[in-house]
Parts: structure tokens; C-alpha cells; sequence
């Protein structure tokens, strides 16, 4: 078999689009949030909440969006 040499494959470079925070308040049961909606996080003076509450908290906020 032979083994073509010289041959070679060229790749484009695209460029890459930041992803755009989209952060908003929220209160729920009585505390504030802050929701991180692109990376689906909860912040409370700005430390990260617990994922499983973390995850109710978002949860409550779109079905609020729905509602």
C-alpha cells in the first residue's frame, strides 16, 4: 500500500461567540436570588447555591415564566 505524503487538510478557524450572562433577580420563599440562566445557576450574595436547591429554585422560576 502505498502512503501518500504531502497531502494535507487544512481547517478554517471559526470564531467562537461569547456566551451573553444572562443574569436575573429572583425572590423566592422569602430570599433573593440571582439566576445565572445560560450556565443554569443559582447565586445568593454571589456564593453559589447547592444543586439540589439550586435546581428548584430555576424549576420555580419558569414555571412562574409559564404561568
Amino acid at each position: 500500500m502505498a502512503i501518500s505524503q504531502g497531502i494535507r487538510k487544512t481547517t478554517t478557524r471559526r470564531k467562537t461567540t461569547k456566551k451573553v450572562k444572562e443574569l436575573v433577580k429572583y425572590s423566592w420563599e422569602g430570599q433573593a436570588y440571582v439566576l445565572d440562566l445560560s450556565q443554569d445557576r443559582v447565586y445568593r450574595n454571589w456564593m453559589a447555591i447547592e444543586t439540589n436547591r439550586g435546581v428548584s429554585i430555576i424549576g420555580a422560576y419558569k414555571a412562574s415564566l409559564s404561568a
